[in-house]
């Protein structure tokens, strides 16, 4: 992604082109609710990220090998996402649940470089909170942005991603933002066009690349691309799902790993 590409996924980052209104569901609309074809589930909308790059194209698609409907993304230079507006509080969330298949992965890819931020896969969670908090660098990042975009950022994103080279469990801090962390859960090119699954603790790994307690879920997101060394890449995307724990003081036995 290049330069402000991270950051414009809009509500997760804002985006420089309008998006689709997007109703705040109570719950994520899984994929495999849905139908082969064009039409995406209720609830998840496309966001182009730069007007002069390609689509990524988005799509429903049965899974060749059990019939499952997915989500199918095909970048070919292209920068797009796709987002899932909720609102989950403190409490009512701990847990993500997610899977992904990678045809090519990109392995000259890097998110920690920007010039080569391109990843075959990503989940997107963005996050409400107190801006007071935030560093005058960061409050002067955030106007500009909104001044360009008209979209004001979330206050935290934290992306999962899988990698080209940078090692499984790496966290990685955006360049331009204190605000957006990656996430490593799957790296290089040995596991591509296999099915890899992860149930994360979602607290616990926001806690550990912000240092900090998370505020609310605002929104879910899905991210392919490869704007920047300008390849072909295809993902297939299972139910993505934010559990509701148990009770607020005891969530799912999650470890902080995939």
């Amino acid at each position: 992604m290049q330069r402000l590409g991270a950051m414009l996924l809009s509500p997760l980052v804002p985006a420089a082109l309008a998006a689709e209104a997007s109703p705040a569901l109570p719950c994520l609309t899984p994929f495999s609710g849905g139908q082969p074809g064009e039409a995406l589930p209720l609830g998840w909308v496309p966001h182009r990220m730069r007007p002069d790059r390609p689509d990524t194209r988005y799509r429903m698609v049965a899974d060749p090998v059990d019939g499952q409907v997915r989500l199918q993304a095909r970048a070919e230079g292209g920068a797009t996402g796709l987002r899932h507006d909720l609102h989950r509080e403190p409490g009512t969330y701990r847990g993500i649940e997610f899977g992904w298949c990678v045809s090519q992965v990109p392995v000259e890819a890097r998110s920690d470089d920007d010039s080569r931020d391109d990843c075959p896969a990503r989940i997107v969670v963005a996050f409400d909170g107190d801006l007071s908090g935030l560093s005058l660098r960061e409050l002067i990042f955030r106007e500009q942005v909104e001044f360009f975009t008209g979209h004001r950022l979330p206050h935290s994103t934290l992306m999962y991603v899988w990698d080209g080279q940078l090692p499984v469990d790496s966290a990685v801090r955006y360049p331009r933002s204190d605000s957006v962390r990656y996430l490593v859960v799957d790296s290089g090119a040995a596991e591509q066009g296999r099915w890899r699954w992860h149930r994360r603790d979602l607290v616990a790994d926001y806690r550990r690349v912000f240092g900090r307690e998370p505020g609310a879920v605002r929104s879910i997101g899905v991210f392919t691309d490869s704007d920047d060394l300008s390849g072909a890449v295809e993902t297939l995307y299972g139910d993505i799902r934010l559990p509701v724990p148990a009770s607020a003081a005891d969530g799912p036995a999650l470890a902080a790993g995939g």
